[in-house]
Formats: structure tokens, sequence, C-alpha cells
């Protein structure tokens, strides 16, 4: 997908917020925000970057043998964070099935906790941000 088109869609779905911006700073808002992630992914030398509402990008270096070479090779896993939130939720419900309390108190993600106290500072955050802008 473009950034192009992800802002359309982004100005489509929110347009109280994003309706009245031009274009253009729409666009410059997008690329940005996934610079910024591509900066922290390039910079981080190896674990992981969570970012709220997203995911988790696991960051990790192997050897790969390339030509009869063992190189070093990076890779970066994406887990998205409704998988991840799934992924947890099925912990949970085995360890209950097991009579224990593993994965029931999981905090990598405060996706449920905090998504309406969150969506409030957003939108504060992105008003102010897009004024400035």
């Amino acid at each position: 997908m473009k950034i192009k088109e992800l802002a359309e869609k982004a100005k489509a779905a929110y347009p109280g917020s994003l309706g009245s911006l031009p274009d253009a700073k729409i666009n410059l808002l997008a690329r940005t925000i996934f610079g910024l992630i591509k900066d922290e992914l390039e910079s981080t030398a190896e674990g992981s970057v969570k970012i709220a509402f997203l995911g988790q990008f696991k960051v990790r270096n192997v050897e790969i043998e390339k030509e009869g070479e063992k190189v070093q090779h990076r890779r970066i896993q994406f887990l998205p964070a409704a998988a991840r939130v799934a992924a947890e939720g099925d912990k949970a419900e085995a360890a209950d099935a097991e009579g224990t309390d593993e994965g029931a108190d999981s905090t990598d993600l405060d996706a449920d906790d905090d998504i309406d106290a969150e969506a409030g500072e957003l939108d504060q955050v992105e008003h102010k941000a897009l004024a400035a802008a």
C-alpha cells in the first residue's frame, strides 16, 4: 500500500480530525511516523520494539550460510497487536484449564485496559501535532 492510499483511508476513517487537513500534510505525517518506526528498528541491536495499537517487532541477528560462509543476517519479525492479544488469551485459557495463573496478567501490550484513555490522549496529541504542522 502506498502512503497516499493510506492517508486517503485515514482521512476517510477520521473525517472530523483529518477532513480539513490538506492531503500533503497527512502524507507528510504518515511518512514521518513510518520513518520514525524505521529509524527505531534500525537502531535496535537486538530485542523488541513495542508500538501501542500496532504490535511488536522482534529484532534478532542470526548467522546464515551464504556461498559457503557464515554471515550475520538481521531478522525482524512483526507480531500484530490483535494476534498477540489472541495468543495471550489462548495461553491464559490453557493455564486456567491446568489450574495455574500463567498468562493471566500479561502486560506486554496495554491493548484492552488503556484503549479509551490512550485514544483520548491520542486525539489531544494529534490535534496539537497537526496544528503545529
